[in-house]
């Protein structure tokens, strides 16, 4: 019997001298039709055709390749025994309902989460010759603050190392199991801490077993202590670096390594199902349950493995009472603060990176009226608007896209985007995280005819206001006429202790920006001045100038008032500040509120008998 194939645009003819009585099958008459073509190519374009796959001619280009005598039969043998396999067998069930292949793929392949443990190597001895300046605890774990040549050393003991046998054996067990469970992806965290649960085990054991099975191991006690602002781990050596709220920058006893920072990875990418590899060296996300946002980079974007930042946010939102009692700023400033948000004015905040911008806007925004609407604009949240929204605030968080992200694959909007939605939502208080790009130029037009309505806020990087001014009108093309709409510009900085490297957050200038200049105000006198900051003591304190300031000119105009009632106000806001303080008053955010509205109400009714009943007042709030 001869048999011939013969390939008709996308047609297979298969022919023969006598088939009537053949009993070969399907297959075997398409290979004797194929060994009659003598052309290589037009065999694998024939079965390709024939299975209707396009990935068929270049499996027989690769079997071609590897050199063997006859790849199209061995295409053939090869289809024939993948279709015996357990796996084609599961996927043939599903590939009659022709689903997506990620479909496919989550019926046939169950995934089993196993945790990825984080360790650390702790170094047990201090360093010699270090003083102790202080020591405290963490959750049973040992912090010891060391200090030498003016260099202070952040010491810490787990709890691990000072348990019973029992205990760590114990401890050892249980994660052992908890390594071997059949675990949900959804439910991990979960079905771990019933296990824990059910085991009769000490407290001290339980902290132990979560912090090493679904948290970060040692790292968790870092995260939980209030003292520390941020921590740091780099790609060149592994050591953990933090930054102190009370005693700056300090090294550690604690280096994590290479296994353990993929680890760390793998729970980053679980947690936000963003991408954290090669094609991705960059991953930004909020870890709610630590109250931080965690920033890693790893290769190709460092020469040499992973390095995180963990930036702490303050469970408690800042206040203006906490900055007066941190020395941060006076009560005079505040109450001049306070009177500038009460009267509406735009004020942006600038400063080098962590000199207590975004603190200080967080307690601005804790000084807005609880009446009024509030938008709130940023790429990653650090603001307090939880804490704010549930003391009654009427706040709209609007997201937009980090500037490292390309608009086609980020579904957040651009800043500018988010603007212009925010402007077309009403009269606002209108707060932008960080102005630094193309929304600048939107943000100020706005300001400039008077579409936002209302209180502006804004952090921008800068030193002071001149440095603000070149940023905003040299580097993000803002016209000169717009930059006029703000009103405010307050300057921080981090100031050091003399020799030490010990640093002090301070808010160092409030400056003015008048109407009445051109080009330059740094050459026409466009800067007011309205404080004075004394650099041997750090304290910024109100310039007899205030008098002569075209903004309370302008709020006096406004409100019908004279400047000496504007300054009579601003007084005795500073006096209802600092009696905050005095009294221990609490400061939640719904709180802070009330006492701003019975300020505002006795400054309107009863200057004289102002601070004790505003003592009363607050008497009956604690």
């Amino acid at each position: 019997m001869k048999i011939t194939a013969e390939h008709q645009g996308s047609n297979l003819i298969i022919s023969s001298d006598n088939t009537t009585n053949s009993t070969l099958s399907n297959q075997e008459i398409l290979e004797k039709a194929i060994e009659n073509v003598n052309d290589e190519t037009k065999k694998i374009i024939i079965l390709s055709r024939h299975v209707k796959k396009e990935y068929s001619a270049e499996m027989l280009k690769g079997l071609k390749e590897l050199g063997t005598k006859n790849p199209v039969k061995d295409y053939l043998n090869g289809r024939k025994e993948l279709k015996k396999s357990l796996i084609i067998k599961k996927a043939g069930k599903h590939l009659k309902k022709e689903p997506s292949p990620s479909i496919i793929y989550n019926k046939i392949f169950k995934p089993r989460v196993v945790p990825r443990f984080v360790s650390a190597k702790i170094t047990y001895e201090k360093p010699k010759g270090a003083k102790k300046i202080k020591e405290y605890t963490i959750n049973e774990s040992k912090v010891t603050i060391l200090e030498k040549n003016n260099q202070f050393f952040y010491h810490l003991k787990p709890a691990e190392l000072n348990c019973e046998y029992e205990t760590i054996k114990k401890v050892s067990e249980t994660l052992k199991e908890i390594e071997e469970m059949e675990l949900s992806l959804n439910n991990f965290k979960k079905d771990v801490t019933k296990l824990i649960n059910k085991k009769q085990l000490t407290e001290q054991a339980k902290n132990i077993i979560k912090r090493h099975s679904t948290g970060f191991g040692v790292l968790d006690i870092i995260f939980n202590d209030p003292g520390v602002q941020d921590a740091y781990l780099y790609s060149s050596n592994n050591n953990l670096h933090l930054t102190h709220s009370i005693h700056g920058d300090c090294g550690t006893n604690i280096k994590v390594s290479k296994k353990d920072l993929e680890a760390i990875a793998t729970k980053i990418r679980v947690a936000s199902g963003r991408p954290f590899d090669g094609s991705f060296p960059v991953v930004d996300y909020e870890l709610d349950d630590y109250n931080l946002r965690i920033c890693g980079v790893r290769e190709p974007l460092t020469f040499k493995g992973i390095g995180y930042a963990f930036r702490k946010h303050r469970k408690k939102p800042w206040t203006l009472p906490d900055f007066i009692e941190n020395g941060m700023i006076s009560s005079s400033v505040a109450g001049l603060l306070n009177f500038l948000i009460d009267s509406q004015c735009s004020i942006l905040i600038t400063g080098p990176r962590g000199s207590g911008k975004t603190s200080l806007l967080s307690a601005l925004l804790n000084e807005v009226p609880k009446s009024q609407r509030v938008i709130v604009i940023e790429d990653t949240p650090e603001l307090p608007v939880n804490a704010l929204s549930k003391a009654g605030f009427r706040i709209q968080h609007l997201r937009i896209k980090p500037p490292l992200k390309e608009r086609t694959t980020s579904y957040e909007l651009s800043a500018e985007e988010a603007l212009r939605t925010a402007l077309r939502l009403g009269e606002s208080v209108l707060v932008i995280g960080e102005v630094r790009g193309e929304e600048a130029r939107a943000l100020f037009e706005a300001m400039r005819v008077g579409a936002t309505g209302n209180v502006v806020l804004g952090t921008i990087h800068g030193s002071n206001a001149y440095d603000t001014f070149d940023r905003v009108v040299n580097d993000l093309k803002v016209p000169a006429t717009s930059f006029k709409a703000t009103d405010i510009i307050l300057s921080c900085a981090n100031l050091r202790r003399g020799e030490s490297l010990i640093t002090d957050k301070r808010l160092t200038n409030i400056t003015e920006i008048k109407k009445d200049w051109a080009n330059n105000p740094f050459e026409e006198k466009g800067f007011n001045e309205l404080t004075i900051f004394n650099r041997k003591n750090k304290t910024l304190k109100l310039s007899p100038k205030i008098k002569e300031s075209n903004t309370l000119k302008k709020i006096a105009r406004l409100k019908g008032i004279s400047i000496n009632d504007c300054l009579k106000s601003i007084k005795l806001r500073a006096k209802a500040k600092e009696l905050i303080v005095k009294t221990k008053a609490p400061r939640n955010p719904g709180l802070i509120a009330e006492y701003n509205n019975k300020i505002t109400e006795l400054i309107s009714q009863d200057k004289k008998n102002f601070l004790p009943m505003l003592r009363k007042f607050l008497k009956g709030s604690v």
